[in-house]
């Protein structure tokens, strides 16, 4: 079979990618030969253009813009809702805790959201994109219902049931990179995935700020409804599957339709038709065996579950102080996290820089790849920066001190969060290979678990304790954590020694 052939799926995709990725589409497979007794279907050698891995770089990253944008536009969901939320509370007659529950619902809906579709897509004969899609198509149509709700308790609804559906992203996103990037390249397409989950929630506040100031709050769903109708116009046409064990199972499909011959199989179709017991079994309950079989999963899902939860904290803390005591109005309000902001992209080049001239130097001092745990090396750094930054923003946010002065006290938590986001998802990305999928879902689940409940919580705790005590609290946490990320970094390896899970 030619090298130079690629088979893409029967989806108007097949035409629009079929130049980017050096192909040609055929009508018909070749014919095996008759006396072939070897039916495993397999790859035409390792530089077959029709494995993922071997796209042209051109393709991988147009696939990348494209699974990063749809990072960026679920998470920027969640959060837009904040800078509405005082039309919220006034259109329903509700207090800020009744109404911070459209934030956290939707932040429980894609908690809970990747512990089922990142396992699905780790089924071959479902894969990436029968995930992608179909949940992107009900959540664009959900933010109809949304924008148009008569009471609040379909707003509510709705907003969890457009986390559920949205959530695939966050965490097929790692395994659809695992899919087309070599270890060389796989730190720099996590890192910019990374930042655009970190970037979403960030921006969602302004967006959303400015969208109720100049109209109203149902403003802040329609500006969702319209990026994610256009996005999903372009994974749909542009698209194509990444899994391998998905395209090898429809090749092996279609050598049988060609060749009459039904002993034609990929590897991952030997075992048998997969039943929906097993599947359940094996796939659905795999994120919670990660989670509560590997202390690794945990540890690592519990630290970044915290900086998680700040972050969805800062979301109901800085109109507190912005607003509150800096007499801001909703839009640029969603300024004040122009700190954290600076802090990621500051997090995001400390990362590459980490990859070019520590991580590259020791590859090639070591003829091998170093180990896995220097992934955690830049969240060393990171783990002192969260409880700097909590108790510089806290202590700071005073009439007498000027604004600036929080919002700099604002950058070294940014830069904590994207160098923990990038770092345990390039981590567990790269030890749980094959499940990487399901790491990131019980990661995910855990930390939007955090997320969903602070801003229920932030208001009362800020307004009893005031801004100080209040930000010292979960620095104090943060404080007492910092252990972890260097026992990891020391023992990781010896730990990973002895899991079933991990490569």
């Amino acid at each position: 079979m030619s090298t130079s052939t690629i088979y893409f799926r029967t989806t108007p995709a097949a035409s629009c990618l079929r130049t980017i990725c050096g192909g040609r589409v055929l009508p018909h497979p070749p014919i095996p030969m008759e006396d072939k007794e070897d039916y495993l279907v397999t790859w035409d050698g390792v530089n077959d253009v029709a494995n993922p891995r071997n796209f042209p770089m051109t393709a991988k990253i147009l696939i990348s813009i494209q699974i990063g944008l749809l990072t960026f536009i679920v998470t920027v969901t969640s959060s837009i809702y904040s800078g509405g939320m005082q039309g919220v509370m006034k259109a329903y007659d509700c207090s800020s805790a009744v109404a911070a529950l459209g934030l956290s619902l939707f932040v429980l809906g894609y908690g809970l959201g990747p512990v089922v579709w990142g396992p699905l897509s780790e089924i071959p004969a479902i894969g990436r994109n029968l995930v992608y899609i179909p949940t992107l198509v009900v959540f664009v149509c959900l933010q109809v219902p949304t924008a148009l709700s008569g009471n609040l308790g379909t707003l509510l609804s709705m907003r969890f049931l457009g986390g559920f559906f949205g959530s695939p992203v966050l965490a097929v996103g790692a395994g659809s990179m695992v899919d087309i990037f070599e270890p060389k390249h796989l730190p720099y397409a996590l890192g910019i995935w990374g930042s655009m989950a970190a970037l979403g929630p960030l921006l969602g506040p302004l967006i959303g700020g400015f969208a109720f100031e100049n109209h109203d709050w149902r403003w802040t769903i329609w500006a969702i409804s319209w990026m994610s109708g256009f996005l999903l116009f372009v994974v749909f046409f542009f698209l194509p599957e990444t899994s391998a064990d998905k395209l090898l199972r429809e090749k092996a499909a279609r050598l049988c339709k060609e060749t009459g011959n039904s002993k034609w199989m990929s590897e991952s179709e030997k075992a048998g038709p997969l039943v929906i017991a097993d599947a359940v079994r094996i796939y659905l309950l795999r994120p919670f065996a990660l989670l509560l079989l590997e202390p690794i999963v945990l540890l690592l899902s519990l630290y970044l579950a915290l900086l998680y939860g700040l972050e969805y904290l800062f979301f109901e803390a800085f109109p507190i102080v912005f607003s509150g005591i800096y007499g801001w109005k909703p839009g640029p309000t969603g300024l004040g996290f122009f700190g954290v902001f600076v802090g990621v992209y500051v997090g995001l080049a400390f990362q590459i820089l980490f990859i070019r001239y520590r991580y590259k130097r020791m590859w090639a001092r070591l003829g091998d790849e170093p180990p896995l745990e220097e992934w955690l090396w830049t969240i060393l750094f990171g783990s002192f920066c969260v409880p700097i930054s909590m108790f510089w923003f806290g202590w700071s946010a005073r009439a007498e001190i000027h604004w600036i002065v929080p919002i700099i006290g604002s950058v070294p938590f940014g830069f904590a969060l994207e160098v923990f986001f990038q770092g345990i998802s390039t981590y567990l990305a790269m030890a749980y290979t094959k499940h990487a999928a399901s790491a990131m879902a019980a990661n995910d689940f855990l930390r939007c678990a955090f997320a969903a409940a602070f801003p229920i919580f932030t208001p009362a705790m800020y307004y009893n304790l005031g801004v100080g005590w209040a930000s010292s609290i979960p620095g104090f946490i943060s404080l007492a954590l910092i252990p972890i990320p260097f026992i990891l970094y020391g023992y990781g390896a010896r730990i990973r020694s002895w899991s079933k899970y991990a490569d």
